[in-house]
């Protein structure tokens, strides 16, 4: 245990060093078309050095993740950016799942262990963490890397979590792949890119509105029970 907690400890570290040394000019680039040139820069290497932003963010939200999905889409086009998109959001979820189980659980423990609200949510996890993290990636209102660090620190078993992450990122990661896509190619593709904006927010106004009404439930049950 002490040799698997050194190893990811080591990758945390170089993942860590990677971005504050060698990446700090690439994030102050907002521009699609200077941070794609950039990459390509970097040759065959251009795959790993996507994949290694997008797992970083995943870990910590540093810029939109559909600025990186549209770099992908700019770079390797639609399907291969998506999958590469995909697969590196996968592998971020999983290092931030590993780091706050392994190396930040007791901190969360001692920090939030003995309140109510922890404890609820972490036996929810436990019995239906397959559930919750799924609608979580299906439902993307909170950012991906809280419910990476939740979901470690709770007790939800890293299989549930691994494949309600591989199903739910899938539909968020295309959608994103999407939009850039028809960003990069908007006189042809303007049609698509309005509705599936206009989708989106409509399905986010309903989202908030269901948990607005979910929880106002809940608490009018939990004060009957009172």
């Amino acid at each position: 245990m002490k040799k698997k907690r050194g190893l990811l400890l080591g990758i945390a570290v170089t993942l860590i060093l990677v971005y504050i040394l060698d990446q700090s000019e690439l994030l102050a680039i907002r521009d699609i078309d200077l941070m794609a040139n950039r990459f390509r820069s970097y040759g065959w290497l251009a795959i790993g050095m996507t994949m290694l932003f997008i797992v970083i963010q995943q870990i910590v939200t540093f810029m939109p993740f559909l600025l990186l999905a549209t770099v992908n889409v700019m770079l390797y086009g639609l399907w291969w950016g998506f999958l590469l998109s995909w697969i590196s959001s996968l592998l971020g979820a999983l290092i931030a799942f590993i780091l706050a189980r392994y190396f930040l659980n007791q901190w969360i423990e001692r920090k939030w262990g003995r309140k109510k609200a922890y404890v609820k949510i972490n036996k929810q996890l436990e019995k239906s963490g397959f559930f919750y993290v799924l609608m979580g990636r299906l439902f993307p209102i909170m950012p991906s890397n809280l419910i990476n660090f939740g979901a470690g620190a709770s007790q939800i078993p890293i299989q549930a979590y691994s494949f309600a992450t591989f199903i739910g990122n899938v539909p968020f990661v295309f959608i994103c792949s999407l939009m850039g896509y028809d960003l990069l190619h908007f006189e042809t593709n303007q049609a698509r890119f309005t509705y599936v904006s206009i989708g989106l927010a409509v399905f986010v106004i309903i989202n908030l509105i269901v948990k607005y009404y979910v929880e106002k439930r809940k608490e009018t049950v939990q004060g009957e029970k009172v």
